[in-house]
């Protein structure tokens, strides 16, 4: 069992956090059309039980359960499936681009023909197989549980009033009174679960819509968000800022997920979740509301919840730091650029306008992880950190730079070099599209520059270390003309 430990509480309004409330609010929506999908499929299953009762047979067929399974799961898939559609949109929407979801989804191979499926939700809604067939694989997993679930209480209250007895009248129920208790008890135990059902089921469908559209767009990393409020459970704020591949689920079948949890008397006791299937994506448990959002960087492991891990996967927490005629801002950036210069490992630090160092971290040899506060401290600040290569930014560093909206970012090398970057003033969701805009050029442009560097290296004209920094270099040139930025390089 993997324990999480001594998790900062973070509980804030929700209106503090809008994307939560907003994506909230939509999958409430659309959760009222699949909770009459999954009322349709459990009031089926209820009126072929009283009706076999009603003849004085139990209240399940032999092959109820298949059945009834094959019922749920074509009750839900189209609804889910266009839920997933509506994920989709709802990521393209937040990263501020037009194109609809069908526009630029591609249907997979061997699945209906290649072709998109038609849904009736509107004339432009079409269900690619991309998005419906996550949906197909979650429906297959849940449905047998679910419907076992509803055969057990049905069967339990059949149980129950068959073993009735009225002392007074000297008999039992007939199959008429035994087919009215299930009358009256089950609607009220079909709808709660139906509710609870449709929210769970919409959540995942939503995420799951926007997990595809995320991996279609080039992210690379997601990361676990609660709504933050007081509702958010244990094991939710202890996976609140987690951060998997995108390939990667953030739990696995059969893992138990343990926090540590205070009781009344100030004890702390350790407790546990078994996870009963693959977690890729919120929702955690029943009534989950957690979301999914993209992470512009790269994660070099599959991160999961080690400090080593966390390390390594990414060094976008690089910073900014502020040059200019300020003396004393001037003599705190060359102060910090001399303690790190000569380390075989990374460490950043963060200043205020006034050159006050406000936070500073070690890395390993080859990122550095900030916490969310330090992260946060990054707002309008210069940050500095070292590259024991010497090479100038790395795409992490750029498109977390960016994010943050950080002022100003300096790289020092261990052979002295220094590297500047000033970064635009730009609204958040500017910043977020001009993030993935660079990554996307960044990689285009990479490959034509390590074409040249492999052409230099094998005539001999530079070492493959002297190429890579070329090459890191000529990049950053490249993506400093075409989005604005201000680029300044002292190499040794």
């Amino acid at each position: 069992m993997r324990v999480m430990l001594d998790i900062p509480v973070r509980i804030k309004s929700l209106r503090s956090s809008p994307l939560p409330l907003m994506r909230g609010a939509k999958v409430k929506r659309l959760a009222s059309k699949v909770r009459s999908a999954v009322l349709s499929a459990l009031n089926r299953m209820n009126a072929e039980a009283i009706k076999r009762v009603e003849s004085g047979k139990p209240p399940l067929a032999l092959d109820a359960l298949d059945r009834w399974t094959e019922w749920w799961i074509d009750s839900q898939r189209g609804v889910l499936g266009y839920v997933a559609v509506e994920g989709g949109k709802q990521a393209r929407a937040e990263l501020g681009m037009s194109k609809s979801v069908t526009a630029t989804a591609v249907a997979v191979p061997g699945w209906e023909d290649d072709k998109p499926v038609y849904i009736g939700a509107g004339k432009n809604d079409f269900l690619i197989a991309q998005y419906q067939t996550p949906v197909d694989g979650w429906l297959k997993e849940v449905a047998s549980a679910s419907t076992k679930k509803q055969a057990a209480k049905i069967e339990r209250v059949w149980k129950e009033a068959r073993e009735y007895w009225d002392e007074e009248k000297q008999q039992g129920m007939t199959p008429r009174e035994i087919a009215d208790r299930l009358r009256e008890t089950l609607p009220g135990f079909t709808a709660s679960r139906a509710r609870m059902i449709a929210y769970t089921d919409t959540n995942w469908a939503f995420n799951s819509g926007i997990r595809t559209e995320y991996k279609k767009m080039g992210v690379t990393v997601l990361e676990w968000m609660t709504s933050e409020d007081d509702s958010v459970c244990p094991w939710c704020r202890a996976m609140d800022g987690v951060k998997v591949g995108v390939d990667d689920p953030f739990w696995r079948e059969g893992d138990e997920f343990g926090v540590e949890l205070e009781g009344e008397d100030g004890t702390k006791e350790l407790k546990g979740m078994k996870l009963p299937h693959e977690i890729s994506h919120p929702p955690l448990h029943p009534n989950c509301a957690c979301v999914l959002l993209p992470v512009l960087t790269t994660l070099s492991d599959s991160a999961r919840l080690s400090p080593e891990d966390e390390s390594r996967r990414t060094n976008r927490e690089s910073a900014s730091p502020e040059s200019g005629d300020n003396d004393p801002l001037q003599r705190s950036i060359d102060d910090c650029c001399e303690k790190i210069r000569h380390l075989d490992y990374e460490r950043q630090f963060i200043l205020d306008k006034s050159g006050k160092v406000v936070s500073a971290t070690t890395g390993t040899d080859s990122g550095v992880k900030l916490a969310l506060e330090e992260s946060k401290k990054c707002r309008g600040a210069i940050t500095i950190h070292n590259h024991p290569s010497s090479c100038s930014f790395s795409i992490e560093d750029i498109s977390g730079g960016i994010m943050r909206g950080e002022k100003k970012a300096i790289v020092v090398g261990k052979d002295g070099s220094i590297y500047e970057l000033e970064f635009p003033k730009s609204p958040a969701a500017q910043r977020l599209r001009m993030a993935m805009d660079i990554q996307t050029t960044y990689n285009i442009e990479m490959e034509k520059q390590k074409i040249l560097a492999i052409k230099r290296v094998q005539a001999k004209e530079v070492s493959i270390d002297d190429a890579t920094r070329n090459s890191i270099h000529e990049v950053v040139k490249i993506l400093a003309e075409i989005y604005n930025l201000k680029y300044k390089a002292a190499i040794k």
